[in-house]
């Protein structure tokens, strides 16, 4: 994925799930506490790969062969990026698509706040 590529993306909201890691930090959250997560609705299944791939940690493809037009990507946060986690939903809300842009800006503003 480019800097200038983009791919629509519909939030869905808030949530709790067991995760994976943190988006901005890699923290492996697995086994440690539900998490906060951020799901958000794309086109389809290969741009779906693409975003989980460009976020690289954190998120993964919710897809289902029984709800084949329901596909989402679920990124997680820790305790300490969950408010990043809010701002990453309000940025694609506003723009209604992910960028590495978007991406880059969340993870330097984390860095800075460690």
């Amino acid at each position: 994925m480019s800097e200038e590529e983009r791919y629509a993306m519909k939030p869905r909201g808030v949530g709790l799930d067991a995760g994976c890691h943190c988006f901005i930090c890699g923290e492996n959250l697995m086994r440690k506490y539900c998490s906060t997560n951020f799901s958000s609705f794309v086109n389809t299944r290969e741009e779906g790969a693409l975003i989980v791939a460009a976020i690289k940690y954190g998120a993964w493809l919710d897809y289902r062969s029984f709800e084949p037009s329901w596909i989402q990507v679920k990124t997680t946060a820790c305790k300490v990026h969950e408010d990043l986690l809010e701002e990453f939903q309000q940025l694609i809300l506003d723009l209604g698509y992910f960028t590495l842009e978007s991406l880059k800006q969340l993870r330097e503003k984390g860095a800075s706040d460690e």
